[in-house]
């Protein structure tokens, strides 16, 4: 599954998904990858940047190479709307100029 954002003029982005789950990357008890999202960014006058996003409290983010980076790792709380109960977080990007 793949989306194309674009933010506002002050780098802001919102999109709405499904919480991905965690796989199988072989064989053993700990052989998985935690849930994650990836993102690619790129802007003009800026290094494209390409990272992922994992959340807290998944049980796999210890024993992976990538999630085990804290500035990873997001934090998510419940949020009521009239449409229901969402797990809402905030994942900060930053560019390096090229």
């Amino acid at each position: 599954n793949r989306i194309r954002l674009m933010t506002d003029e002050t780098g802001y982005y919102e999109y709405e998904t499904i919480r991905p789950a965690s796989y199988r990357i072989g064989s053993g008890p700990l052989a998985y990858r935690p849930a994650h999202i990836h993102y690619m960014v790129q802007a003009p006058g800026y290094k494209k940047l390409i990272t992922q996003m994992y959340f807290k409290g998944d049980k796999f983010n210890k024993t992976d190479r990538s999630a085990s980076r804290s500035n990873l790792i997001i934090e998510t709380e419940k949020t009521k709307t009239t449409n229901g109960i969402y797990d809402q977080g905030t994942f900060d990007l930053v560019l390096a100029k090229a």
